[in-house]
């Protein structure tokens, strides 16, 4: 997504735009996958928010200047580093932040859970570990009060996991599983400044 400012206000929003074709050719529902996602984020600490929906043209600089309709999502802008950096070591990491990151994780699958769903589409590039204010703390006995995980990408939401025996797609708890274990390597591969 693309980080705007909108109205007088210039509040900072994300737009997810992609173009309608693509929807088309995966014989997808833009507006069901936002509606959907409307519902998912509702009370939900662990899902970015959704504000508004709808279609324009939009033109691609770097595509020569090609225009195409597309669908847009806005969603919620949230200060933070891909979990992506935090598994590549770009972005270093206490141990109490890595053990919250893992706690954050199994807290998100438990909020799909409770609205019987699954992400199926948890890489480390969809999650976006979101670094709090400090007016904006945590209150919940966290390891690390000054960051909060969240899914940023819904666009595979479905009532039924994704995953397959082929190891093509994995399932939630797979991809879970998958990034507390990088982060422990990362934590494991200097024990001394544990």
């Amino acid at each position: 997504g693309d980080v705007a400012e909108r109205g007088v206000l210039r509040t900072k929003c994300v737009l997810k735009i992609t173009p309608v074709g693509l929807y088309s050719l995966f014989r997808k529902s833009f507006d069901d996958e936002c509606t959907l996602h409307v519902k998912i984020a509702e009370g939900a600490s662990h899902i970015i928010g959704i504000r508004e929906a709808f279609d324009d043209d939009v033109t691609f600089s770097d595509q020569g200047g090609t225009t195409l309709r597309c669908h847009v999502a806005e969603l919620d802008y949230v200060d933070g580093a891909l979990l992506k950096d935090y598994l590549t070591g770009e972005r270093p990491a206490r141990a109490a932040t890595i053990g919250q990151i893992a706690i954050d994780l199994l807290r998100l699958r438990s909020e799909l859970e409770q609205k019987e769903l699954n992400h199926n589409d948890l890489h480390a590039e969809n999650l976006i570990v979101e670094q709090l204010r400090s007016d904006s703390r945590r209150g919940d006995s966290a390891l690390d009060d000054s960051i909060r995980v969240k899914a940023i990408d819904l666009g595979s939401v479905a009532d039924a996991s994704k995953s397959n025996t082929q190891k093509e797609r994995y399932g939630d708890l797979s991809w879970i599983a998958r990034h507390i274990e990088a982060l422990l390597d990362r934590l494991l591969a200097n024990p001394e400044a544990i």
